[in-house]
């Protein structure tokens, strides 16, 4: 007698026979044994009785009145869920046609009749522990399949030869190819970079030989041509005689983190060459603003030898171009001094565009693409002009022949979990939430190389012929979209031009104020005399203290001097009245802000002006509530140093 069934899981067997008595000794020699039985009498009440109670077994008679078992069977298969079930076939017949006849049916299995039930009941019992193995199976089939097709990597299963036997749908959508398409190909063929593929093969066959897993990274160029990078793993799994039968390969697509990577080691760079840049930049100031100043008065003694003048012009000249070299560095290296306000870049482009026109050659069409939503950033005009500059400048040097620039401006509207287009924090004055403005600059030019976008914003990096371009164009473009909380992004295909899109942080406001006008031409500045006003002029460099008192007295204004904001405030106190206080803002001891400060509280109406080398980290809207006016970035020549002192002098 075999074991007893659990109730709890007792299977349901179907026994049909038309024989009353052996139906009714299966029936309680099964329930012994812990079966759940239920009986029918002749193939009509098999199928009834069948979709009634879904049996786990079906015990079929052959030889039965009406419809006999080999009909029934057939029948029984082509209900919902027949044929899955298991039917042994009970029958005295043992010839061969019988049990062929019962297989064509779509029989399991058959039985021999006999008196011996117990054989019967071994049999339903083994049938059904091979159903229970097979359906174990098969759902772990299932679990693998699903687990493989869903896996976010790719997964490839290779034959012990390198055959692709199994291509998941990731694999599909990262290479571009259907598993039809790459089905019984070894893997390494569809690599089409020979070393690289080489190399692959050299992985599977030390896998295959050793049965060791392996790492390793390969690129692989998808179906439509594009490159992707992918980590591979390996592993060989071994059969039963511990031969290895397959690989399996799984993959992880890197290519937008090493890009990642790529770009934050390109970042890192261009940050420790700008914080370079920036200190030494300061220096050159100081000393461009002596030669400056002292050509300048040079060329204002009279009785200057006429044939000194042309070389104090050449003087003047080159300093000045080294200054706005100097200006390039410091806006590259994020350390240039703007005051942002809010523009209304439909208004400022338009007028940049048409400045454009009268400048650019004839045969490139400048063309707008703006919308009717409002775009208002928080920016420095000024700055933001010179971006659009160099840009114009870049794309008419791609399109010797002429073509077609394009200025576009669109508001980017992005979910709050969105992520923005930059890694910078939007400025002061940014709102949250996603709102962003992208402006635009295409042309139809030459396209640049990926060897050369991949060094498009470095500094010093040109294409151009020596004498013909200094590698700071694009990369002071950089500079100051940075500066300005944005990013820059870069399109281009080879003949086909060139886009740049950039990316700034939207002001909303209530009202748009004035856009900064563009001048038409540049219009050189008038020197403005003094009235014997009397001027504090505080700066720790001795040289450039005596010119620049020189320059002032020049002008016409009685200067004093001190040489920090501690000796100046001796200064103050003993001078018999100062009508403007002009001080370097960085000085040992006491800075020029912390000297405005102390000052104020003497003089509360005093005025400032302050002169810098470096970029300043105080808002100027917070400085002129201490005072300071206006701020002079160095080097400035006697012209701008006069017109801004008279301005600030005859400011209420």
């Amino acid at each position: 007698m075999g074991a007893m069934i659990d109730q709890r899981s007792a299977p349901i067997v179907l026994v049909v026979d038309d024989d009353e008595v052996m139906r009714r000794l299966l029936s309680r020699v099964l329930t012994r044994r812990g079966y759940v039985v239920e009986e029918a009498g002749d193939g009509m009440q098999a199928l009834a009785a069948y979709q009634r109670v879904r049996p786990d077994i079906v015990l079929l008679d052959v030889m039965m009145a009406g419809m006999d078992g080999f009909e029934t069977c057939a029948r029984l298969r082509a209900l919902p869920g027949g044929d899955s079930t298991p039917v042994l076939m009970v029958t005295a017949l043992g010839d061969l046609e019988s049990i062929e006849r019962a297989f064509e049916a779509g029989a399991t299995d058959y039985i021999i009749k006999s008196l011996n039930l117990d054989v019967v009941c071994y049999r339903v019992r083994n049938t059904l522990r091979a159903r229970l193995a097979e359906d174990a199976l098969e759902r772990e089939r299932n679990f693998v399949s699903a687990v493989i097709d869903g896996a976010g990597a790719l997964i490839m299963v290779l034959d012990r030869e390198g055959r692709i036997v199994r291509f998941n749908p990731t694999c599909e959508r990262t290479t571009g190819y259907s598993f039809d398409e790459v089905a019984g190909k070894c893997v390494w063929d569809l690599i089409q970079v020979p070393e690289v593929a080489e190399h692959v093969r050299a992985i599977f066959e030390r896998v295959r030989a050793d049965q060791v897993s392996s790492q390793y990274e390969s690129e692989w160029l998808t179906k439509n041509g594009k490159k992707r990078l992918i980590a591979w793993s390996n592993t060989a799994l071994v059969d039963g005689d511990g031969s290895v039968e397959y690989v399996i390969s799984t993959g992880v697509d890197i290519t937008d983190h090493h890009r990642l990577e790529e770009q934050m080691r390109h970042q890192d760079r261009l940050a420790a060459l700008g914080q370079l840049a920036g200190g030494i930049a300061h220096d050159f100031n100081n000393i461009l603003m002596n030669i400056i100043l002292s050509s300048q008065m040079l060329l204002d003694e009279d009785g200057l030898p006429p044939d000194l003048a042309p070389d104090l012009e050449g003087i003047f000249e080159d300093a000045q171009e080294a200054a706005h070299l100097v200006e390039q560095i410091l806006d590259f290296s994020r350390r240039s001094h703007f005051e942002a306000h809010p523009v209304d870049l439909q208004a400022f482009i338009c007028k940049v565009a048409d400045m454009l026109r009268r400048t650019m050659p004839e045969n490139i069409h400048i063309s707008l693409e703006v919308g009717r939503e409002e775009c208002v950033v928080d920016a420095d005009p000024t700055r933001l002009r010179q971006v659009l500059l160099n840009l114009a400048a870049n794309a008419r040097d791609a399109m010797p022949e002429g073509g077609e620039l394009c200025i576009g401006l669109s508001r980017v509207e992005l979910a709050p979990e969105g992520t923005p287009p930059l890694i910078s924090p939007p400025p002061a004055g940014g709102k949250e939430g996603g709102q962003w403005i992208c402006l635009s600059i295409s042309d139809t030019g030459t396209g640049i190389s990926p060897e050369v976008k991949s060094h498009l914003f470095e500094p010093f990096f040109t294409t151009k012929p020596r004498g013909q371009g200094t590698g700071l164009g694009l990369a002071q473009v950089h500079g100051i979209v940075t500066q300005h909380g944005g990013d820059i992004r870069v399109e281009t295909e080879i003949g086909r031009g060139t886009t740049f899109r950039i990316y700034l942080p939207c002001y909303e406001l209530q009202e748009v104020e004035e856009v900064e006008e563009i001048p038409q031409e540049e219009a050189l500045p008038l020197r403005s005399n003094g009235r014997k006003e009397t001027i504090l002029l505080v700066e720790d460099e001795e040289k450039l203290r005596r010119l620049a008192r020189r320059a002032l007295e020049g002008l016409g204004y009685r200067v004093l001097t001190a040489v920090n904001g501690r000796d100046a405030l001796q200064v103050y106190h003993s001078a018999e009245g100062v009508d403007l206080v002009l001080t370097d803002m960085v000085m040992p001891e006491m800075g020029g802000r912390d000297l405005m400060r102390e000052l104020r509280k003497v003089n509360p109406h005093l005025k400032g002006l302050v002169i810098t080398g470096y970029a300043l980290e105080d808002d100027l809207r917070a400085l002129r509530e201490e005072g300071i006016l206006e701020v002079v970035q160095k080097p400035f020549d006697i012209d701008v140093l006069g017109d801004v002192v008279r301005q600030v002098l005859d400011s209420d």
